[in-house]
């Protein structure tokens, strides 16, 4: 699970990086392929961050420890508030 998760936010910040870099390097040229590339840069770059969600997500439905912890966090929250 931690291989996949890593693989997955490895191709997606690479591929983020790498758009941006020529999205940069076409920025002066007028031209609808360049919009479509700004447009790919937007999205690859809105799914990395996608990746820090799903971190969560998995750590929360598969590491029993992890849920213990954050029950620990949040009852420790909501009894010094009262």
């Amino acid at each position: 699970m931690v291989v996949t998760t890593s693989v997955v936010y490895a191709v997606l910040c690479i591929t983020s990086s790498i758009l941006y870099v020529v999205d940069s390097w076409t920025r002066n040229i007028r031209a609808s392929d360049v919009d479509v590339l700004h447009q790919c840069a937007t999205l690859i770059d809105s799914l990395a961050y996608f990746v820090f969600a799903y971190n969560f997500l998995v750590y929360l439905i598969t590491c029993k420890q992890f849920r213990s912890e954050l029950h620990k966090l949040f009852c420790s929250c909501s009894s010094s508030t009262v």
